[in-house]
């Protein structure tokens, strides 16, 4: 018999950034199955109309994973599931850090790294036709209840070696012309905001220079991908695998044909570097400003960045041709005038032109959700979907400075937003007037997107 596992992202469509790129997490977990049971599963990976694709798909299990902004919608997937009488496994960043929020429709959580634990949650459905509660106590890395009661099984051990992990399972993916991958998991820092290394460890692992490339090589042959976004928090952290990376990678057919963008620490940013992305054909690089105030970047990072590093970073990627996308974040507890005084100064010192505004967003482990849970702010129980960076500050956001009016972090994240969109007009007023080809090609293809979507 076959199992018909049906996977489903817990997405808020109207942001382009959820949409953007596919859900690999979801494919890795399906990469997992397929290598440990061969062809026992079929899968489906589906981002919405969960209804519609139960009375298609049929699944014999629904799996769900989900941010903590979008949890609303993953208990409701879970919830319509539980209509059709199947059984719901969820997993993502939430539940890792939050099991308690796990709901009845929730048989099982898996929480943080899943590859492993997935492979032996099925192999344990499989042996009873369904979730023994007996068997999953002998499980590590699994939430659910038993008699009402909430049951954390002992931590799952991370994954040492990541070439041991499968390439995730694209095939299930709308992969696109601009796609993503992962080549290390974890970061030795600890910053206010983020919560990696929590997640995924303080210490980096990293998929060898040889994995990289090869699959690199794969999502440029079998899928088309001509522009690859690297997640990594931590990507050149090591110099040395940066260089293996360029090496093995230039061994490739997708070698020159290919473009990347990733992130970078602006302390880890050297001349050397920036040599190989040059030359690796990186095109952009985002780079985690924060602000302009050294006072404030003492607070949101560690690992002891300062101004000067930010500013140097932005010269030596522009010095190689690189486009450096820079991001700030407004509104934490010592924010104030002065600081977003510096911050536009540093923005207009430096010609910061590709950038982005957030206002600072307590996640569940993150330092900033325990000062927030401290003050009163969150709780166990809050509506999850008020926790969204994207899109500005709203009535409902959480503002965490003592010293700015919810008013005054609202102007000042317009203004902001106000100097990125007239720079951007200008952009796209001298490309149509020097290469108009360009707008022609784009609008073709926003509209040949549209009438497919119109079709359904």
């Amino acid at each position: 018999m076959t199992i018909r596992f049906l996977l489903v992202a817990a997405t808020y469509k109207r942001e382009v950034i959820e949409v953007g790129f596919p859900p690999l997490g979801l494919a890795y977990i399906a990469s997992s199955l397929r290598e440990a049971f061969g062809e026992v599963f079929t899968f489906r990976v589906i981002d919405g109309n969960l209804e519609e694709q139960i009375k298609l798909f049929q699944p014999h299990i629904v799996g769900i994973s989900s941010t903590t902004k979008n949890y609303g919608i993953a208990k409701e997937h879970a919830r319509k599931a539980k209509e059709y009488n199947l059984p719901v496994v969820i997993g993502g960043v939430h539940i890792s850090f939050m099991p308690q929020n796990l709901t009845e429709d929730m048989d099982v959580g898996v929480s943080f790294e899943g590859e492993i634990t997935i492979v032996d949650l099925m192999r344990s459905f499989l042996a009873n036709g369904r979730f023994n509660k007996a068997g999953l106590y002998n499980i590590n890395g699994l939430i659910f209840r038993d008699n009402g009661e909430l049951v954390i099984t002992k931590p799952r051990e991370f994954i040492q070696s990541l070439d041991t992990v499968s390439f995730p399972a694209r095939d299930l993916l709308e992969v696109k012309e601009s796609t993503s991958m992962l080549t290390s998991r974890g970061c030795p820092h600890r910053c206010a905001f983020c919560s990696t290394s929590r997640l995924w460890g303080n210490r980096i692992r990293y998929a060898s220079a040889e994995y990289v490339a090869e699959e690199i090589e794969l999502i440029y042959k079998k899928y088309g991908s001509k522009l690859i976004t690297i997640y990594d928090d931590m990507f050149t952290f090591n110099s040395r695998r940066i260089k293996d990376i360029l090496s093995e990678f230039k061994k490739k057919s997708a070698f020159g044909k290919v473009r990347f963008q990733c992130n970078i620490r602006t302390d880890v940013l050297t001349e050397e570097i920036a040599e190989i992305f040059h030359e690796m054909n990186v095109e952009a690089v985002g780079l985690g400003m924060e602000s302009g105030s050294q006072k404030i970047i003492d607070y949101l990072k560690t690992g002891g960045i300062t101004v000067g590093d930010n500013a140097k970073a932005i010269a030596i990627l522009r010095k190689y041709h690189i486009i450096p996308y820079c991001s700030f974040i407004l509104g934490s507890p010592p924010d104030d005038k002065e600081a977003i005084a510096q911050t536009l100064k540093f923005i207009k010192d430096n010609r910061i032109n590709n950038l982005d505004f957030h206002v600072l967003t307590p996640y569940p482990g993150t330092p900033v959700w325990d000062y927030a849970k401290e003050q009163g702010l969150v709780n166990d129980n809050m509506d999850w979907s008020i926790l969204n960076m994207q899109g500005g500050p709203t009535p409902q956001s959480i503002i965490f400075s003592g010293k700015l009016s919810r008013e005054e972090v609202i102007s000042a994240f317009q203004y902001m937003e106000n100097r990125k969109e007239k720079y951007q007009r200008r952009v796209n007023m001298l490309i149509a007037f020097k290469r108009p080809r360009i707008v022609v090609d784009t609008f073709k293809t926003v509209f040949k997107e549209v009438a497919r979507k119109l079709r359904g």
